[in-house]
């Protein structure tokens, strides 16, 4: 590897990673040559390298700080495509190096106006991904993206809801535009781009999001068998959180697909999916219900606080008294209630009461026990007010 001079094994890497090859002693010798080096790397050099080293999904912490340092020297030669594309990268890789992100962020501040509609979308999700607080940037795709909306893809629409969605930042206007513009590129959408774009708008709970989501409706049904797992259970969220029950055909297809894939379910999609049937009001004789019960029975010992909370009221809303679920989350729930938060203590407390179960004297010992312990620091007390009239 020493007579490879930094072009080649920057192009070394990005050939590899570009055909899908993996090979980590390869991918580590690149490593190795190029932190020795590093002060020799062009800015597409290291956007290489970082890239490469992204898409094959391998953290190598020395190199990624040599590039890190080698890019903060020079940021200013970095062009918005390699800001775009090291952002993506980092992220991918949940590289969280604040100088680095500081010194991306400002350089892309400065050349924003120069930004692809992929390179906004990819800078957005970046900044999503890695949880990043950084409003002037934010603010700086909004008014990029808003100015060059008409040349979004379906994948750029997506990725950017997504990304405001997640951060929870409520720009109407380009949330807006962005709606007007799926709706008129629907048919472009794949099940990822209709499962998020579904997501982001019910998450963010915008007025006037009906048209948005009858064009997602119309759009998942006939491609619900390419939606996997998530994609099925945060669609199904998506209109249960908006209360949009009479989108009966979507709905029925989507608790139709979600039949034959139950055992692909995570906890969460589990929980989200039965807490979205109780929304939508499907029936307790529902068969996916069941399906959940038995699933999520086999996973209980990988349910967090919310999805135990999420799943046990879902059966209480809809009056669905299934014992063997009850009996693995109250015995999963207790001695984790300590990581409850009062509104997840308040649906485990209303959930056992409103299935007459106060057999598990156990479980509603613990939650009380825990909610007067949170009643004294608590800022909202109408979650445990709620629970405490419940023992009243």
């Amino acid at each position: 590897m020493e007579e490879f001079v930094t072009q080649n094994l920057a192009l070394t890497a990005w050939s590899l990673s570009t055909l899908g090859v993996f090979h980590e002693p390869l991918f580590d010798a690149i490593a190795e040559a190029a932190i020795r080096t590093m002060r020799e790397f062009s800015t597409q050099g290291l956007n290489n390298l970082v890239w490469s080293f992204a898409t094959v999904d391998l953290m190598n912490v020395p190199l990624l700080e040599a590039i890190s340092a080698a890019a903060i020297l020079r940021i200013s030669l970095y062009n918005p495509q390699e800001l775009a594309n090291t952002l993506w990268a980092v992220a991918r890789l949940a590289w969280s190096n604040t100088p680095l992100l500081e010194a991306l962020s400002g350089a892309a501040i400065l050349t924003m106006g120069d930004f692809e509609t992929q390179n906004l979308a990819n800078t957005a999700w970046a900044l999503a991904t890695l949880s990043v607080e950084d409003e002037p940037l934010l603010q700086s795709i909004s008014a990029a993206a808003l100015s060059t909306l008409s040349h979004f893809g379906a994948q750029d629409l997506s990725n950017t809801s997504w990304a405001f969605a997640t951060r929870a930042v409520h720009d109407v206007p380009l949330m807006h535009a962005m709606a007007a513009a799926a709706i008129s590129r629907i048919s472009d959408f794949e099940a990822q781009d209709l499962a998020n774009t579904a997501w982001a708008f019910a998450s963010l709970k915008f007025d006037d999001v009906e048209p948005l989501m009858a064009s997602i409706a119309a759009g998942a049904i006939p491609r619900l068998t390419a939606f996997n797992a998530q994609e099925l259970s945060n669609t199904a969220w998506a209109f249960a959180a908006l209360l949009l029950q009479h989108h009966t055909p979507l709905l029925n297809s989507i608790a139709a697909g979600a039949m034959p894939s139950i055992r692909e379910f995570a906890p969460q999609d589990l929980a989200n999916t039965a807490w979205s049937l109780a929304k939508l009001e499907f029936s307790h004789d529902d068969p996916l219900l069941h399906a959940i019960s038995a699933s999520a029975i086999c996973r209980i010992h990988d349910f967090a606080p919310q999805n135990l909370s999420n799943t046990v009221w879902a059966f209480a809303f809809v009056k669905l008294w299934d014992a063997p679920l009850l009996d693995a989350i109250a015995e999963r729930a207790i001695p984790k209630l300590n990581e409850f938060d009062a509104q997840s203590l308040a649906n485990m407390a209303f959930a056992f009461a409103a299935l007459y179960l106060w057999n598990h004297e156990p479980l509603m010992n613990s939650i009380s026990a825990a909610s007067m312990s949170m009643l004294r620091a608590a800022s909202d007390l109408q979650p445990l007010q709620r629970l405490l009239d419940l023992h009243g």
